[in-house]
């Protein structure tokens, strides 16, 4: 939660757990694998435990949304006319923090290898949802139903105007769409051909041949 001096408050269970204070104007918070803290020209990312700066990335735009893929390792940051595919490195964290403990030297930016840039897109994003943790679906601006794997952007489908991502139902191999009037339709999503297109992509014969076995 922000509040109007720029505090940071922090609640787990609904208890007060911690407060901080940014040195720079909060504009939004994002959650996920790291707690997320956006100003008109960067975004600087924090640790849920000792909230040390993880660290701080430079935009050329406002930051619209993060996506985190369930395993915390790969983030979608999403500006106004594009966004950028993100690894994040929780081994080099924690040795830089390791590291900083023993120096007593903390730097404002954070850890530089903390995040590896892996790609950017120039499309607008206008919902988006993990489908796996190798596999990033989004509906576009001009409602492409769009899904990221490996770096290669591939079509879906098509979506009406003003829908958005609900959900994946696994089990059926439905990607579920809502729009404001609450009218839900589904897309046949099959994650086991996804999955299989992975390693490929990947050059990784063996997993291939076990997802079609």
């Amino acid at each position: 939660m922000r509040t109007d001096n720029g505090t940071v408050r922090v609640y787990r269970n609904f208890t007060d757990y911690k407060a901080f204070k940014t040195s720079f104007a909060n504009d939004s918070i994002f959650g996920g694998r790291l707690l997320a803290i956006k100003s008109k020209e960067f975004i600087t990312f924090y640790d849920w435990d000792e909230f040390n700066v993880v660290r701080r990335i430079d935009v050329p735009e406002n930051i619209k949304q993060l996506y985190w893929s369930e395993d915390g390792t790969q983030l979608i940051l999403v500006l106004e006319t594009t966004f950028y595919l993100l690894q994040f490195k929780q081994e080099e964290v924690e040795k830089a923090f390791a590291a900083e403990n023993q120096d007593e030297d903390e730097e404002e930016d954070g850890v530089e290898a903390a995040f590896d840039m892996l790609d950017e897109f120039p499309d607008i994003i206008m919902s988006g949802l993990w489908v796996s943790n190798e596999c990033f679906t989004f509906i576009n601006a001009k409602g492409n139903i769009i899904y990221l794997i490996n770096g290669r952007m591939m079509k879906l489908g098509n979506a009406e105007k003003k829908q958005f991502i609900l959900g994946y139902e696994g089990k059926q191999n439905r990607l579920y769409l809502i729009d404001k009037s609450l009218k839900v339709v589904a897309h046949r999503l099959m994650l086991s051909v996804l999955n299989y297109q992975a390693a490929i992509l990947l050059g990784d014969d063996k997993k291939a041949e076990t997802l079609i076995a």
